[in-house]
């Protein structure tokens, strides 16, 4: 299983609206094309008054005539060079509405979209996944709400080669202010009250499933341990169990969730059916609305994972700032299949060893 080896504690309200791409009416966008320049700097073709005025880009020696979706020019970014068209969205408050993209050229997918707040462990977001594409240039799109954390932060901008030893070549980035107010978004909640031990649960209606949104923290006579064997954080974070363990825990009328319950839950929230099937870190911004805080309510609580003995991986990490959670389905006598929410943007599926130990969320039947 991939690990997070980065210590985020994020408190997201985000809401990332854009499960396909979109298109905006708006006049309120600057686009940095790499062609027009002012004292060394990429400056915007669209100079507008209001909240994206005065943005400017810099990095201007990444700039490139290889390839060129408009005018005769892109940037090119290599590991010596490695971030261009940068800039600063100034003072943002919370609430927000931001939508930022840019093209990148097909001769290498490896280079990201990356937004994030001066303090990072309020808003960070990588973007590398495309949504369309056009001739030779695919597109990324990251539609963001400002969240709470990040109020009156810079935000900053800018695309990225991750480590490729070829150049990712970027044109065309635009950065539009879509609204001052977050949509009316009502989710529907709910209790649950578990009757071995009278906990009460925290629930939401996310499309048409109930899910519990909190971990499950029933503590059974074996299978199951606090992180850490730590009680102490047990009322938050919930109990680890073994996956044996969790098939039988859940309270009366829920269930554990099923790979296809997970999927129909991923969908949803807009996950194409081939990546939702699929293994890996599959998606486009799904696990940003599932975070602690996030707009769907579902509230993934980072309980951590370990191994039988309670013993947690990666411990000298702070790994437990990463959600995993069983699904019910299994892939053979000794591994089962699970899901990792984390500081990306996408979800992670993959399977597990039995006997270690992960968070449990319960589905109503």
């Amino acid at each position: 299983m991939k690990k997070n080896i980065l210590f985020f504690t994020l408190i997201l309200s985000v809401f990332i609206s854009c499960f396909s791409c979109k298109s905006h009416s708006d006049n309120s966008y600057i686009c940095c094309d790499a062609e027009n320049m002012d004292n060394n700097r990429f400056v915007s073709n669209n100079l507008v008054e209001g909240r994206l005025d005065n943005i400017t880009f810099e990095n201007i020696d990444t700039r490139s005539d290889k390839y060129a979706r408009s005018g005769i020019h892109s940037v090119a970014l290599t590991k010596e060079r490695p971030y261009a068209m940068t800039c600063l969205i100034k003072n943002v408050q919370a609430g927000e509405h931001f939508n930022i993209s840019v093209y990148r050229h097909i001769s290498n997918t490896r280079g990201c979209l990356v937004v994030s707040a001066e303090d990072i462990e309020k808003f960070y977001l990588v973007q590398h996944n495309s949504c369309k594409r056009e001739g030779s240039w695919e597109y990324l799109d990251a539609d963001f709400i400002v969240p709470s954390g990040a109020k009156g932060q810079n935000l900053k901008v800018y695309t990225w080669n991750k480590g490729s030893d070829t150049a990712v070549y970027f044109d065309d980035l635009t950065i539009r202010y879509v609204s001052p107010n977050p949509p009316e978004v009502t989710n529907q909640k709910g209790s649950l009250n578990d009757k071995r031990d009278n906990k009460v649960y925290q629930t939401v209606k996310i499309g048409n499933q109930w899910w519990m949104a909190e971990n499950l923290a029933y503590v059974t006579k074996e299978g199951s341990c606090s992180f850490e064997n730590a009680p102490a954080g047990k009322d938050r974070l919930g109990l680890l169990y073994s996956w044996e363990t969790a098939n039988q825990v859940a309270p009366e009328g829920w269930h554990l969730p099923t790979e296809a319950d997970w999927q129909g839950l991923e969908i949803f929230l807009g996950m194409k059916q081939a990546e939702a099937t699929a293994f890996g870190l599959r998606g486009y911004n799904q696990a940003q609305l599932l975070k602690e805080s996030a707009i769907t309510g579902f509230n993934a609580i980072p309980g951590g994972m370990s191994n039988e003995t309670g013993k947690a991986f990666f411990f000298e990490h702070n790994d437990k700032q990463n959600a995993y959670f069983w699904t019910a389905t299994e892939v053979n006598n000794t591994m089962a299949i699970c899901r990792e929410i984390m500081h990306r943007t996408d979800i992670g599926k993959f399977k597990d060893k039995k006997n270690e130990r992960l968070s449990v969320r319960c589905i109503m039947n």
